[in-house]
């Protein structure tokens, strides 16, 4: 059964927002997911074989998310894979199958995905979630995934 860690309270994950202030900010968010740390924070294994959902950013009322970029720095040491997207993965970013054992991996909103050619504002709260497949135990891997926003302050502030 699949389960679903909430990790935006850790540390690097815990308030994130743009830059600069203002309606209509554009920022870069940067999200580096170092899985040993992570899985040491939550104290819980991250099961991909179960289809495990990491929650990585509380994303803010108003925002506007363009695209997602995931760049791999350390290879996981066997087979994983991921889905990066809203709603366990429902909403897609970044597609299912983007391997996580390969530090030559990078990976971006492509056409096809849920979001590749419309545009998501979200309304409500919702937070940023990568949905694990394959390994068993995912606790090596190292990956960062750049989230292009725009900000609404005047929503949720």
């Amino acid at each position: 059964m699949a389960t679903t860690h909430d990790a935006t309270a850790q540390g690097p994950f815990v308030g994130i927002r743009a830059p600069y202030g203002g309606p209509g900010a554009f920022a870069v968010v940067k999200l580096h997911i170092d899985m040993a740390a992570v899985t040491t924070a939550l104290a819980a294994t991250v099961d991909g074989s179960q289809s495990d959902v990491l929650q990585v950013w509380d994303i803010p009322v108003g925002t506007c998310i363009l695209g997602c970029l995931l760049k791999v720095t350390k290879a996981e040491g066997t087979t994983c894979t991921c889905t990066v997207g809203t709603n366990a993965g429902a909403n897609v970013y970044i597609a299912a199958g983007t391997d996580l054992n390969s530090t030559s991996t990078i990976a971006g909103t492509a056409a096809g995905d849920t979001y590749g050619t419309a545009r998501l504002v979200n309304a409500s709260a919702d937070t940023l979630d990568v949905l694990f497949a394959t390994a068993a135990d995912i606790d090596l891997c190292v990956f960062d995934i750049y989230v292009y926003c725009v900000f609404n302050y005047d929503v949720w502030e």
